[in-house]
């Protein structure tokens, strides 16, 4: 019965993550390889947008309430500020935003840059990202995508555990799996050795 739980759950788990597994895979070759179909630029302006605020306030708190009043929707990937303007890039997979805020005025200069199919799938694969980490997945969707992203790691660490187990457990062709693992390990501790 264990035998057979574990097929399933080998199966059902690799059907549930195969969408994000092809995701991740494709948009690796993307970053690899330097592929990068040309596109048109959309790039919009908004300028002279009215704001009201109190500049005392701390930088995330500050970005939020100028996003929110502008309705803006997003990752902020960071808050760059002087004694009198704001500097807030924000992003989503269809869509890089960046927002200048002039204190004195309490005006938002807005820049927005749609993306097509291609940055988006780059910005899921890099997301959440190393910006910076007291901010990181300050977006709810963010939050999300980056939950199904650990979930797809530990699915296929579960799918590499269980086909191992169901290989050794089915007692057919032990040897050629035997062959093909060793072969795997050996080229990936030279590859290792080669890099250290």
């Amino acid at each position: 019965m264990t035998g057979k739980l574990m097929r399933y759950a080998h199966l059902y788990a690799g059907l549930f993550i195969s969408p994000f597994i092809v995701l991740f895979a494709l948009t690796a070759v993307f970053f690899n390889h330097a592929l990068s179909p040309s596109a048109a630029s959309d790039t919009r302006y908004t300028k002279g947008v009215r704001l009201q605020f109190d500049p005392a306030m701390d930088n995330l708190p500050l970005a939020r309430e100028i996003l929110q009043q502008l309705g803006i929707r997003g990752e902020i990937m960071f808050v760059g500020r002087n004694p009198g303007s704001m500097y807030i890039p924000v992003v989503r997979p269809d869509e890089k935003i960046i927002v200048n805020v002039d204190f004195a005025t309490r005006e938002a200069n807005v820049q927005r840059e749609r993306q097509g199919l291609y940055e988006a799938l780059l910005y899921m694969h890099k997301s959440p990202g190393p910006h910076v980490a007291a901010i990181r997945g300050n977006w709810w969707l963010t939050r999300l995508w980056g939950s199904l992203a650990d979930c797809t790691v530990l699915l296929t660490l579960f799918l590499t555990v269980s086909g191992v187990y169901l290989w050794f457990m089915s007692g057919l062709q032990r040897r050629s799996g035997l062959i093909l693992s060793a072969a795997g390990c050996i080229l990936f501790m030279s590859f290792i050795a080669l890099l250290v």
